[in-house]
């Protein structure tokens, strides 16, 4: 499982399964390893929502991920982005820096020791230089719509956002996790011979991380021959 901490807080994304089009996720918010959200306030009334994780978040995206080349973009452009999953609504919001909460600070700077001034300028330095560097911040907002929640039977638009700081390091090896992850996901099912037979493979091929993982030769679908079949209606 794909995992990114900020001290004992983490979030987990899942692939779980892959039906009739859709790849199903488990996402959880975890406090020291422990679900932060109750169990008993999330939608559990038949099959389709029981599968889901205790604890954990369910979401569906149709025919491929989005996660991973939203992140990878921001890492490579320095430019915000986000990503939503088509069903149930679960968006994911990365920007550079940390700009929440998106207004002017209340808090002006009063004293800077000179040591804190100079390792500032080295670093300012350095990173004009080389560009990306490890400690580099971004700020993740994952936002997840009460649809997910008991006797929520339409999409609100109110919902739940984790908020996240972390070091360029970081998202740079969750991103490596998860995408080591859905290939191995995409191994186990056949994502894009589905993607292939709906769309012709010439727009297939669109699709972000179309085809097998670059250096691995196995081809999807052969560690488990996938079945195309229909999630139960919600």
């Amino acid at each position: 499982m794909a995992k990114l901490s900020s001290d004992l807080l983490t979030l987990e994304i899942r692939f779980r399964s892959f039906e009739d089009r859709w790849v199903v996720y488990d996402i959880l918010w975890l406090w020291d390893g422990t679900p932060i959200l109750n169990d008993a306030i999330l939608k559990r009334h038949n099959p389709y929502w029981a599968a889901r994780q205790p604890g954990g978040i369910h979401a569906n995206e149709h025919r491929a991920d989005f996660f991973i080349s939203t992140i990878e973009g921001v890492l490579a452009n320095g430019e915000a982005a986000y990503t939503e999953t088509t069903d149930p609504d679960v968006l994911l919001a990365i920007y550079p820096g940390s700009p929440f909460p998106f207004l002017p600070s209340h808090y002006r700077l009063v004293y800077e020791s000179e040591e804190t001034i100079q390792r500032r300028e080295a670093r300012e330095r350095l990173k004009a230089e080389i560009g990306h560097l490890p400690d580099d911040r971004f700020t993740l907002l994952l936002f997840v719509d009460t649809y997910n929640f008991r006797d929520c039977f339409a999409y609100s638009g109110d919902g739940l956002t984790l908020h996240m700081n972390v070091t360029r390091a970081e998202l740079e090896k969750f991103c490596a996790d998860l995408r080591t992850e859905y290939f191995a996901f995409k191994r186990q099912h056949p994502v894009d011979q589905a993607s292939i037979e709906d769309l012709g493979e010439e727009d297939a091929r669109k699709l972000p991380l179309f085809g097998p993982e670059p250096g691995n030769t196995a081809q999807e679908g052969t560690t488990h021959p996938g079945k195309l079949q229909s999630p139960e209606a919600p």
